[in-house]
């Protein structure tokens, strides 16, 4: 990758979107690996915050736990937006503004 792809100072942001097993993840590692990009994986995002949001609720041995996260959203639709999704993505990004972000949107 990094023979064929320059590193650009417009760049600041790249999106990645990709379902399972579609190579996405070597793809961005060899991003990281190559250039230094700074990874912002929405579902980590997700899952963290939606965990300390709603304290004991989707914690197993202090950790957060999808499934039961899953299971409070189905039954309580509302608890997320896009809006507060794209707020947490660009707070993470406003942490180093002078790097280029690699945005993993989909597990």
């Amino acid at each position: 990758i990094s023979e064929n792809i320059s590193r650009e100072k417009e760049i600041k942001n790249v999106v990645f979107v990709g379902g399972p097993k579609s190579g996405k993840g070597e793809v961005i590692e060899e991003l990281v690996e190559s250039f230094g990009v700074k990874v912002v994986c929405a579902e980590s995002l997700i899952v963290n915050s939606l965990s300390k949001k709603l304290g004991n609720i989707g914690k197993s041995d202090g950790k957060p736990d999808t499934a039961s996260l899953l299971a409070h959203l189905r039954n309580n639709p509302g608890t997320i937006s896009l809006d507060w999704v794209l707020d947490l993505i660009k707070t993470e990004i406003l942490k180093h503004p002078d790097c280029v972000h690699v945005i993993d949107l989909l597990p």
